[in-house]
Parts: structure tokens; sequence; C-alpha cells
């Protein structure tokens, strides 16, 4: 009798108080329905002594079951609410973020930071960085990936991000930092590699960038990209056109849709007087919107500079009538000289 009037009953009605606590303080439908039942199952469960009804051993079990499983799986379900809810929004954020769509993201995962920042993750504040890097808000990039070096310092994504971050805010110094920093993190991350090469390149630091490139192509892990930045490299800096049409070529048989790269190979060859090699690589290249008109321009000059004078002015004519700024530079290229009247009728 002392055991279940002190410590079956005593203990109840204290949990009962912290549930009864709990609904005042949220108000929660569920938390009130499962406290309000458990004070019947209460009241019946105390009642049997004043109106003396004998329960079997099994009832009583089962009565105090109720008594005290209700209101700890009450308790229970508030105070993993909000994990709950938590991991609810940063799965629907991922999903949203594998999807491209950074901005719904970037709001599903500032609400989770702001209503329960203990419980969030170096990679948490690193997706919500990248998010709101593609949306190009770098500030509020930044600060989120400061947070997410601070609670993981091996967190190689969130400094190779940040450096992203700075790039674009043109803080170069600083973003440099920030990729060797991914490198020392993990020597593998090639992504860092790349963007501390080009980083390098575009503030004139050719010899480190091309190091990397070298360092990268020694690896057998080098892409189009590196191929081709490496082309620019030889070409727009070392004013070497071989080598830079083999990194060009080894580029565009990693990638055969970088036009880019055909573009580049079309411009060296026509100045080495491959018109044929210059009008595939200009063929393939107009097939970019981007480059188009360009490209177009200069398989004129290739057909013009062989004499094929009819190929010449059904393209030039056809650029004119889509791109009239090409006009003055038809007149100003040499080449076009002699089917100048035939390409452009002055007006008198």
């Amino acid at each position: 009798m002392w055991f279940e009037n002190v410590v079956i009953i005593l203990t109840w009605f204290v949990i009962l108080l912290v549930c009864l606590k709990n609904c005042i303080k949220t108000r929660n439908i569920a938390s009130i329905i499962f406290t309000a039942f458990d004070i019947l199952i209460g009241l019946i469960y105390f009642m049997r002594n004043i109106l003396g009804v004998e329960l079997t051993n099994a009832w009583q079990v089962l009565f105090i079951l109720f008594m005290y499983v209700i209101p700890l799986l009450n308790l229970y379900v508030y105070r993993n609410d909000i994990a709950i809810k938590q991991n609810i929004i940063c799965a629907l954020g991922k999903f949203y973020y594998s999807m491209g769509r950074y901005d719904i993201a970037a709001k599903l995962y500032t609400h989770s930071i702001r209503t329960n920042k203990k419980n969030i993750t170096s990679n948490n504040y690193y997706i919500l960085g990248r998010c709101l890097r593609k949306e190009k808000r770098y500030s509020e990039s930044r600060d989120m990936l400061i947070d997410a070096i601070e609670l993981d310092k091996t967190n190689y994504m969130a400094y190779y991000e940040l450096g992203l971050t700075l790039e674009e805010s043109d803080k170069k110094d600083t973003a440099i930092i920030m990729f060797s920093n991914a490198l020392k993190a993990n020597p593998e991350y090639k992504e860092a590699k790349i963007a501390l090469a080009i980083t390098y390149s575009e503030i004139g630091r050719y010899k480190e960038a091309m190091a990397l490139y070298e360092e990268l192509i020694k690896e057998e892990s080098a892409n189009e990209e590196v191929w081709y930045n490496l082309g620019n490299i030889y070409y727009y800096n070392q004013g070497d056109s071989n080598k830079a049409e083999e990194c060009y070529l080894k580029a565009t048989e990693i990638n055969n849709k970088l036009y880019v790269a055909w573009f580049n190979l079309g411009i060296i060859n026509y100045l080495k007087g491959d018109y044929g090699l210059s009008i595939k690589a200009f063929e393939l290249a107009k097939q970019n919107d981007a480059l188009k008109d360009k490209a177009c321009f200069n398989l004129a000059k290739c057909y013009a500079a062989i004499k094929e004078n009819r190929k010449a002015i059904k393209i030039l004519s056809k650029l004119i009538s889509t791109n009239e700024e090409y006009t003055s530079k038809i007149k100003d290229e040499i080449v076009f000289e002699e089917i100048l009247p035939d390409v452009i009728v002055e007006e008198n």
C-alpha cells in the first residue's frame, strides 16, 4: 500500500504536473488530448479503491502502464518535436538544394538555424552558404561559411565555397588562402586546385597557375577545364600558339562540345594559314549561341582567304541581316575587300 500511494501515485502526479505545465506553455492540441486521457485513466485507477473494485494483476499493470506511458510519450514528443521539425526542414532544404532551387533551400535552412541553432551542423551551414552564394548574397554566404568552418575546421568544402564567395566578391587574395586551406584539409580535392589556379591566373600569377594545372595533368585528373585554361595561359600570356593548340585539342578530346576551345583552335589555324582545320573548328564553334556570330564572321574570313567567295558572301549577308553591328567590321577587314560590294550595298 505504501509503495502504491507514495511511489506510483506520487510519481504519476509529478509527471502529470509537468505535462500540464507543457500544455499551458505550448497549447498544443495533441499534448492536451494526451494529458486529458492520462487524467481519465488515473481517475479510474484511483476510484477503484473508493468503490472497492478489485482489479486483477494484469489490469493493474495495464492501468499503470497507461498512466506512465502516455505522459512520458507526451513529454518525449514535446522534447523531440523541435528536433523532428528541424530534421524535416533540413531534409526539404537538401531536396530543393539538389534540385537547384537555391532560393527555397536558403529560406528553409535560414528558418532552421533561427529556430534551433544549437542542433545545426557544419554541413547545414555549408549548404546554406552555397545557396546564398548562388543567389549572389555574398556577405550572408560568407558569414554562414565561416560558421561552418568554426564548427568543423576540416570541412574542406566550406573552405572551397568560401573561396568562391570571396573570389566573386573580388577579394581574390583572401580567396587564394581559402582554396589553399581546402587543399590542406583535403589534398585530393581537385575542384579547389582548379579554382586556385584560375584565381592565380586572374591576378597575373601564371607560373603558380601553370604549376597547378601541370600537377593535375600528372595526377591524370585533368578535365577539359584544366586543358582549356592551360591553353589560354599559353596562348594569351605566353604567346605559345603551338602548346596552346595542343591543350585545346586535349580539351576537345575530353568534351567535343567545348565550343570556346574550338573557336580558339579556329583562330590559331587561321593565323597559321591552315584554313581547312580552321573552317572545321569554326563550324563546330558556331553551334554555340554565344559564339555563333563571331564564329560565322571568322568562317567567312576563311572562305574569302581560299577564294570561295560565294560561301563567304552568303555567310556575311546572313550575318548582317541578324546583326548589323558586323557591317563596320566587315568593311574594316582586308580579306573581304574583293567581295565587299556584293555583301554591303551602299545607299546613295
